[in-house]
């Protein structure tokens, strides 16, 4: 299908959950910096034309260097909130002659070329597409004192991931109508939500975590294992 695609990895977070010594981004595994790994990932992927990086302002000069080897990645300051670096990172896509965003989580570092191939088959399809993969678990609602008050229909629920995928004009009028500083929207699904656009959900599987605690690290290192890196 035609259609380029731009990528905009968030890489500004402070990763605060994780009680390290430095950033998520930072973090080794097998070697190399989540950074690394994320961006390796879409700079293989066939369907991507541009990448952009959004980083924090004290990180730029280890994200120009740990980027190096990467043509066609261009680096820019993200903001106080998700919202703020996704409109840091879009107005830079902007500039490109892509007709579809992909926005992405760095520390999602064990994101796939295929899987973001499959996202954006969807996304090209539907208009919007979001990386997801269904519940196993049992869902219970509780009340505010941790007791079980009905059960959910696991089969109506899907984990959400990212890449998120979108027409680049869906989004630029989600994003534009979004305020900056609501921190209630923690993903970018929301706000083409909030606009009435159906996102479709893409079964991606469940390698494709966002590290947020320690024991992900491990995870991650016997993923990388796995596929020999």
């Amino acid at each position: 299908m035609s259609g380029k695609v731009t990528a905009i990895i968030l890489s500004a977070g402070s990763g605060s959950r994780m009680n390290a010594s430095v950033t998520k981004q930072r973090l080794l595994i097998s070697g190399r910096s989540v950074l690394y790994h994320t961006v390796k990932a879409f700079y293989s992927c066939p369907d991507i034309s541009d990448i952009i990086v959004v980083s924090r302002c004290d990180e730029l000069d280890f994200a120009k260097e740990e980027l190096s080897s990467f043509e066609r990645v261009r680096i820019v300051v993200g903001g106080k909130t998700r919202i703020e670096s996704a409109k840091h990172g879009f107005s830079e896509a902007l500039k490109t002659d892509s007709d579809y965003v992909a926005i992405h989580d760095s520390a999602r570092c064990l994101v796939t070329a295929d899987i973001i191939s499959k996202v954006v088959t969807d996304a090209k399809k539907y208009g919007a597409a979001t990386a997801s993969t269904r519940m196993s678990d049992s869902i219970k609602d509780v009340d505010s004192e941790d007791f079980i008050i009905s059960s959910r229909d696991r089969d109506s629920i899907r984990i959400i991931q990212t890449p998120q995928i979108f027409d680049k004009k869906m989004y630029k009028r989600a994003i534009e109508l979004t305020d900056a500083s609501d921190i209630s929207i923690t993903d970018d699904n929301a706000m083409l939500e909030r606009i009435g656009v159906r996102v479709y959900c893409t079964e991606t599987g469940r390698e494709n975590i966002k590290l947020t605690v320690k024991e992900d690290l491990l995870y991650a290192e016997y993923v990388m294992k796995k596929r020999g890196i």
